[in-house]
């Protein structure tokens, strides 16, 4: 992976963070679980689109690149 791919993933990952966010400012309510599925699946295909199979192997090469840059 190159570095403008994790790049694109960390973004990928603060938009997942954000909604999250969002949707745990409402009242705690019975469709919550339902809720989170698409923000997670969002979050998993733009990994796939940027070449990481599994979110395990996103934050691999994240990390990977962060210890890199010390």
């Amino acid at each position: 992976m190159n570095k403008r791919q994790i790049l694109q993933g960390r973004k990928a990952v603060d938009a997942y963070r954000q909604a999250h966010i969002a949707l745990h400012k409402k009242p705690w309510h019975k469709g919550v679980p339902e809720e989170h599925t698409p923000l997670l699946n969002i979050m998993l295909k733009a990994f796939k689109r940027l070449g990481f199979n599994t979110l395990q192997e996103f934050f691999d090469a994240s990390e990977t690149l962060q210890d890199g840059w010390h």
